[in-house]
């Protein structure tokens, strides 16, 4: 059918072309909405920040009645947070608080003086925020100092102190050496070296002990991805509320403690391990005798060890 017949419009045609266009429109529409996949409207995604929290650090020894210091990274100064104290040896979640506080300014620094608990080493701190949430290591609480009665080595050249058993003076071959820049209790199981910093910063030299131990390939980048399976870890510490690292470097079922801090540009290495049953950790020191003891009693003692490094404290 011609559109224009003799000088004059065919509406014939155009209404014809019309209906077709609105049915043709109208089944695609159709099988558009019953025969095709819907995709599902979702949500933006909000992904909770995770809460670093530098201290307490694993391993760290905290005493009931003490006023310490919990740091954070602060995800939002203007923001607040709710600190939990956890009792993780209890494994109902809601029992398991043994310390709760809300709405704290969350600028990452909170004096915390610790509550009245029973004594353990499964300890944890939660902070949680609208942006986020974070848990520390574990860490000790005692109910008591149990180093009340330790002796304190002093060294004022370098200008630092700690603490020690006082069996260690008194039983071969336990006894407290020094060199001009190391100090030795029970030949090496406990050290403090000190080193000058030179251009080296922490991380600079916490990398230089973790390629003397596993070997060049290695580095605490490495050792961060890798720890589970090496049986070691890297974190940031505070001692004596001086910054420092400390590594756990694992060999087996035995590992060696590093503790690394600076100040006036000298390091210094305080370390614990690796472990064993010879020297000194052959005997046990009760009422100031030394007295042999066998493989399986070892553990009982590592912890001294364990709590030697927190003792450390720089002199004013």
């Amino acid at each position: 059918m011609p559109f224009i017949t003799q000088g004059k419009t065919n509406w014939k045609y155009i209404l014809i072309a019309v209906i077709l266009a609105v049915v043709v429109s109208g089944g695609i529409l159709v099988y558009q909405y019953w025969w095709l996949p819907k995709e599902e409207a979702k949500a933006p995604e909000i992904k909770a920040e995770e809460i670093t929290i530098t201290s307490p650090s694993k391993g760290e020894m905290w005493k009931v009645g003490e006023t310490y210091q919990i740091r954070w990274t602060p995800s939002d100064p203007k923001g607040t947070v709710g600190i939990i104290l956890s009792d993780t040896r209890i494994s109902s979640a809601s029992l398991s608080k043994v310390w709760q506080v809300e709405n704290i300014p969350d600028v990452g620094n909170y004096s915390f003086i610790v509550p009245e608990v029973l004594s353990g080493d499964a300890y944890q701190i939660y902070i949680g925020s609208k942006e986020g949430y974070g848990y520390s290591g574990l860490f000790s609480i005692i109910s008591k100092d149990e180093t009340a009665n330790w002796k304190i080595y002093r060294n004022e050249e370098y200008g630092f102190e700690f603490k020690y058993p006082r069996e260690y003076d008194e039983c071969e071959p336990c006894k407290l050496e020094e060199t001009n820049t190391e100090i030795i209790l029970d030949e090496g199981r406990f050290r403090i070296e000190i080193v000058d910093a030179g251009k080296l910063n922490l991380q600079d030299y916490a990398n230089k002990l973790v390629k003397e131990y596993y070997g060049e390939d290695y580095d605490i980048e490495r050792i961060i991805k890798e720890g589970e399976i090496l049986n070691s870890s890297v974190e940031k510490i505070f001692v004596d509320n001086n910054e420092g690292i400390r590594m756990n470097l694992g060999s087996g079922s035995r590992y060696s403690l590093f503790i690394l801090l600076l100040k006036n540009n000298k390091i210094y290495e305080i370390s614990t391990g690796p472990w064993g049953v010879t020297n000194c950790f052959g005997y046990a020191h009760l009422e100031g005798k030394c007295l042999e003891i066998n493989e399986e009693e070892v553990p009982i003692f590592l912890d001294i060890f364990e709590q030697i490094p927190f003792t450390f404290r720089f002199l004013e």
